[in-house]
This record gives structure tokens, C-alpha cells and sequence, in this order.
């Protein structure tokens, strides 16, 4: 999909895919009661989405029509991010990751709020798990980078890995509810997430000072 939304672009798109043809002035309504947006803001929203292609605007009423299906935008954000995180990309990805840590977190939470078919009930309440687990890990870095610089670039990559496993499992069980095909992809890139996150837990909790120590005795042999 060429088209690039932004969150608050979805938000107007959500309202769309929920309720169908809307008026904008009714899209304006629904957000500012969720979200406390004025008119002026949804208005301009609505706007750039037309610019786009992903709205379609007719008269009488200013209704609003959605030219783009809810699934065609979580399955171009699902191959955006595995193509970040699985396609050599996965340091650059974490540079920005890094300085940022609410990103991820941010990311995790949306997608554990969102509502999911009965059939991805497990799937979501072990992503639940995992995620308790990746809060522990950036706990424990947090902590082992007081203890010695470098502590944290150490263990970058096992943390991208780790929230990058949690992030296109909930994106594959939503898009489960979108399309079957989708569900047995959820499970299997589960039971995935979990043997790479409980490697992962098991390496960053037992980690020590020495290890980075280790580490930066071989780079600069190298």
C-alpha cells in the first residue's frame, strides 16, 4: 500500500471502518468525545486523508467515505515493521528505539488494548506474559547500566528483538479478525516469540558486569 496514515489520521479512518459512510461532522463528534479534539482539528485530519487517496468526500453533507479497507493498512504496517525488524535493519530500528524507550511501550500497550476475535484469546493473553517479561528485562538493563557504561548498548538488540516479537504477534492476531488465514500465522509466530523471549529473559536476567566487560575486551581485539 503506498499510502502512509499517521495515528491520528487512523483515528479518523477508525470511525469510518467502524460506522461506514459518515458525515465529517459526526466524525467530529465521535473524536471529540474520545479523544476531546475541537471540529478544526478533526476537519483538518479529515483533509489530509482526502489528500491521500484514503478518503472520498460527496455531497449533500460533506459524508466521508473510506477508500481503503482497515486490513490493507495493518497488513502494510505488519510487513513495515517485520521488514524493520527482520530485515537487517533491526540495529537502526533500536538507535531510534533507544533514546525513546516509551515508543515500544506505547506500541505494546495500544496493541494489548485493542479487541480481538474469541479464537485469539490465548494468543493475546500469553502476549500479555511476554510482556511482563520484556518489562523485566528493561528493568534489569536499566539497573545494570548504572553499574557499568555500556550495559544498555549490550543488550540493545535482544530488547528490539524481544518487544519486535511481541508487536507483529499482536498485529498478526489482529488482523486475524480481518482474515482466517491470519490465525494460524498468529499462533505459530507466538510459540516463536515465546522460545526467543524466554531465551532472551534468561540471558539478560542472569547477565552480569563481567559479560560486558568481556564483550569490550574481544571488540577492541577486533
Amino acid at each position: 500500500m503506498d499510502i502512509k496514515l499517521f495515528d491520528s489520521e487512523l483515528k479518523v479512518m477508525d470511525v469510518l471502518w467502524k460506522q461506514g459512510d459518515t458525515p465529517a461532522r459526526e466524525i467530529a463528534r465521535a473524536l471529540g468525545e474520545e479523544l476531546g479534539w475541537n471540529v478544526n482539528t478533526t476537519y483538518t485530519l479529515i483533509k489530509r486523508c482526502m489528500k491521500k487517496g484514503a478518503i472520498e468526500r460527496s455531497e449533500p453533507g460533506f459524508f466521508c467515505h473510506a477508500l481503503i479497507p482497515k486490513s490493507a493498512v495493518q497488513e502494510a504496517e505488519t510487513d513495515e515493521l517485520i521488514n524493520k525488524v527482520y530485515d537487517g535493519s533491526a540495529d537502526k530500528l533500536f538507535a531510534a528505539l533507544l533514546g525513546r524507550k516509551k515508543l515500544s511501550d506505547e506500541q505494546i500497550e495500544r496493541y494489548a488494548a485493542e479487541s480481538y476475535s474469541e479464537a485469539m484469546c490465548p494468543v493475546v493473553t500469553k502476549l500479555k506474559e511476554l510482556t511482563v517479561k520484556f518489562s523485566e528485562m528493561q528493568a534489569r538493563v536499566e539497573a545494570g547500566d548504572k553499574e557499568v557504561c555500556g550495559f544498555k548498548d549490550f543488550h540493545a538488540r535482544r530488547l528490539v528483538e524481544t518487544a519486535g516479537h511481541i508487536i507483529i504477534t499482536y498485529l498478526l492476531a489482529r488482523q486475524a479478525g480481518e482474515a482466517e488465514e491470519y490465525a494460524a500465522s498468529a499462533r505459530v509466530f507466538c510459540k516463536l516469540a515465546e522460545a526467543k523471549i524466554a531465551e532472551a529473559y534468561t540471558y539478560v536476567m542472569n547477565s552480569t558486569t563481567e559479560d560486558v566487560a568481556l564483550f569490550k575486551a574481544v571488540e577492541n581485539e577486533v
